[in-house]
């Protein structure tokens, strides 16, 4: 089996026709006859995960042998800027032809795009198990009526939703890197694969430039097909992040069959006074206000008695850096468990 190096220059100068059975050196006295992609996985470090960045790489070998063919040899040059035009009405450079529309950061994108979906598939898999754990969840665990696992979905759906804009942004480009590739004109390439040395008549045309054309379509039209490949993977990360979304917001739902306590229906002086207090000197101390409150429940309704017995020193835990709102029912933590 030849090294790496010297196989890509017999497919550069058309040596070997990708088009034929490539023989491998099984031992000393037995060989076999690959496919190109089967051939290409017998070096150990290309294989189906990395198969697309190594066509992306070739076909740049190939772009740079035709720039160099046709930047070199003004022969070259004049022969196929007439030909296309007067055989195929093509009015654009030789060299489009050879256009690689993918940027260079394609594949470390893509590699982003599914290490950000792991990410999601573990955080949701764990999610699922504290899920099952919600019988373990306490009933005063709750905050401002929101239960832990409400706190959780949210946060995890807004991750979510990044995760899926994301890669929802690489699979719009990569369906624009296959559309480039379905309308490539390659009736021209084909027509140039079957032309021989002696078609050109021109000076320094390698011997088997119809065989670096044959050559270009083949792995051109491999690396199509492996585009294809990661866009029908794409997609189905996509669905799997939506679906996963849809079953925390379902799970989400069904929060209403655990037990908890809504402590702004137990405490009601504390909203009826709730203008009564915003109105009050904002320098007055947090604790104060508080000690008032319960004031009022214990004055008013003795039946609450067990109320704030249980819970006033939650209300004394008050952090003094909560940020103040309007609403005052979101400037206590009542519950931080």
């Amino acid at each position: 089996m030849d090294n790496f190096d010297t196989f890509m220059k017999k497919i550069l100068l058309g040596n070997i026709s990708l088009q034929d059975p490539i023989i491998s050196n099984v031992s000393d006295i037995k060989t076999e006859k690959l496919p190109f992609q089967k051939y290409l996985y017998q070096y150990k470090n290309i294989n189906d995960d990395n198969f697309a960045k190594s066509l992306y790489t070739i076909l740049n070998l190939f772009r740079k042998k035709f720039h160099s063919l046709y930047s070199q040899n003004n022969d070259f040059k004049h022969f196929f800027n007439n030909n296309l035009k007067n055989d195929w009405d093509y009015n654009n450079d030789f060299l489009s032809l050879f256009k690689l529309p993918v940027s260079n950061d394609f594949f470390n994108n893509f590699e982003t795009c599914n290490s950000d979906y792991e990410k999601s598939l573990n955080l949701y898999n764990d999610f699922i198990d504290f899920d099952k754990n919600q019988k373990s969840i306490p009933i005063d665990s709750f905050i401002r009526n929101e239960s832990p696992m409400e706190r959780k979905i949210s946060g995890l759906l807004l991750l979510f939703n990044e995760i899926y804009k994301n890669i929802n942004i690489f699979s719009n480009n990569l369906k624009d890197y296959i559309q480039y590739f379905k309308n490539l004109n390659l009736s021209i390439l084909i027509d140039l694969s079957l032309k021989y040395k002696s078609c050109y008549n021109c000076n320094n045309i390698p011997p088997n430039i119809n065989k670096i054309f044959l050559n270009y379509i083949i792995i051109n039209n491999t690396f199509y097909k492996e585009l294809i490949k990661l866009n029908n993977h794409i997609n189905n990360l996509l669905t799997k992040i939506k679906d996963n979304s849809n079953n925390l917001s379902s799970l989400n739902n069904e929060n209403n069959n655990l037990a908890t306590l809504n402590m702004y229906d137990l405490l009601p002086d504390f909203i009826n006074h709730k203008n009564e207090i915003e109105n009050e000197n904002e320098n007055e101390n947090e604790n104060e206000k508080l000690n008032q409150i319960i004031n009022n429940i214990n004055n008013d309704n003795n039946d609450l008695d067990y109320i704030t017995n249980q819970f006033s020193n939650d209300f004394h835990k008050l952090s003094n850096n909560n940020n103040r709102n309007n609403d005052v029912k979101q400037s206590y933590h009542f519950f931080d468990h």
